[in-house]
């Protein structure tokens, strides 16, 4: 009877703390990002199933992995105002998602096949894309800069909630604005050339899509793709890069009474606006602003393009927080051309809802000033770095409620107030349906490595060292 009436009293009890000891374990504790949290790898050469690549540090089989072509546009080369029109878009900004196979030595190897085709000269990169079930930004989370081979992207892959308690802001992290380069001498006449290699009458035009130009011709008022053009002699200024929205013009060359032919043709012009509503999606980088034209040392370079941020959640808690990606603005000039904006990146959200109070910046970088103070004349001010991109999945309900900055930069003024004919960058777009490919049929890996081990066997090498 004792034992009887035990038991009835103490089964409850015991259940209970079988249920607080159940629902302990099962909740997980959100877990805290801030910096760099991606991995960049450059690709050096195509194998199947995989790629060599420059580091493969931290690494590792089960990965998730996102495959991107940054540049390889051809576009219009010719010294006419057709030069930098995008003839052909190529490969430049496929992505897509796949899963690492193992590593081994140098090279990443790929569970399935890949979904697109890749151009190894347009600079292909693995990102590694952390996956997180509940994730918060505790402190804000940015990218490496756009270097030329890698960087550029902020890509976070949670099945649970994303919740900001800091910004994500890839600003200024995409392509390179052209660099300032000193006039040693001064041409006595107005130099309009859209292409060119003379760095005595022209200067850097901003990076895009199709690099800085083609090969040493990258210099010139011709905007390469999305890039901005540079500013020409004398102190002309740079155009703004573009993404969705086109760069602003940059403003006329300084008025000198023995120079000769035409002040207005000496203004860099603004970055060609990309395509980002074809059937095939791409991703892609702010452009960057090109150079202003300078022969005092007083210009500074054009702005970078903002960087490409990849969220895929089932919802985004932002908590008043930001997700930008603005293009950098261009600083002001004294006696020379000013520099062009930045463009906006890319925002792309594969997320089911979004909460209020978010706001979303894609706009671009403003042109820089001229400000000549010595003799109060008009030197060449920047363009305006055109508006980036936010791509939704979906019908794009996600993004109700959500403040979405999508405006081009301000163009420069100079001293007295004026444009001088520089123009702002245009508006940036949404686009919707956004989705990442993901390749399904299994790549041949194992076998691969295999064959691996058995030819290293027959020439008497060490077996492969793979990062499980």
């Amino acid at each position: 009877m004792i034992m009887s009436t035990y038991y009835r009293f103490a089964l409850p009890f015991l259940l209970l703390l079988l249920g607080l000891s159940a629902c302990t374990h099962r909740y997980e504790p959100p877990t805290s990002i801030s910096g760099v949290v991606n991995h960049y790898a450059a690709v050096l050469d195509k194998v199947d199933c995989g790629f060599v690549v420059d580091d493969v540090e931290g690494w590792k089989r089960g990965d998730l992995v996102l495959v991107i072509q940054m540049q390889g546009a051809r576009i219009e080369n010719s010294n006419t105002s057709r030069y930098g029109t995008v003839v052909n878009y190529g490969s430049a900004g496929l992505y897509e998602f796949n899963r690492v196979s193992h590593v081994e030595e140098n090279t990443i190897w790929l569970e399935n096949n890949l979904v697109n085709t890749y151009m190894l000269s347009g600079n292909v990169q693995l990102v590694l894309v952390p996956e997180y079930n509940h994730v918060t930004v505790s402190a804000d989370l940015t990218s490496r800069p756009w270097n030329g081979r890698k960087g550029g992207v902020v890509a976070i892959s949670a099945s649970g909630k994303v919740t900001l308690a800091a910004d994500i802001d890839a600003s200024a992290s995409g392509f390179r604005g052209g660099a300032v380069h000193e006039q040693v001498s001064v041409v006595p006449n107005y130099e309009g050339d859209y292409v060119s290699n003379d760095g005595e009458k022209h200067s850097e035009k901003g990076e895009g899509i199709h690099d800085f130009g083609l090969d040493a011709w990258t210099l010139g008022r011709g905007a390469p793709a999305n890039g901005g053009g540079g500013g020409g002699n004398h102190n002309g200024g740079g155009g703004g890069g573009a993404n969705s929205g086109c760069g602003g013009n940059g403003g006329y060359s300084y008025q000198h009474p023995r120079y000769s032919g035409d002040y207005q043709i000496a203004q860099g012009l603004g970055g060609h606006a990309l395509d980002n509503t074809g059937r095939i999606q791409r991703l892609f980088l702010g452009g960057g602003g090109g150079a202003g034209h300078t022969n005092n040392s007083t210009s500074s370079d054009g702005g970078n393009g903002g960087g490409i941020i990849l969220i895929q959640a089932s919802q985004v808690v932002c908590n008043g927080h930001t997700i930008r990606s603005r293009g950098e603005d261009a600083e002001r000039s004294n006696y020379d051309g000013g520099s062009g904006g930045g463009a906006g990146g890319t925002v792309a959200l594969l997320v089911q809802r979004i909460s209020e109070g978010i706001n979303i910046d894609v706009s671009g970088g403003n042109g820089g000033d001229s400000y000549n103070d010595v003799e109060h004349k008009d030197v060449g001010t920047g363009g305006g770095g055109g508006g980036g991109t936010v791509r939704v999945s979906g019908n794009g309900d996600a993004l109700r409620g959500v403040q979405v900055l999508l405006d081009g930069g301000k163009n420069g003024t100079t001293i007295r107030g004026s444009d001088y004919g520089a123009t702002p960058g245009c508006r940036g777009q949404i686009t919707r349906d956004f989705n990442v490919p993901h390749g399904v049929e299994q790549c041949n890996g194992e076998e691969d490595l295999r064959r691996i081990e058995e030819e290293k066997t027959d020439l008497g090498l060490s077996s492969v060292n793979i990062a499980q």
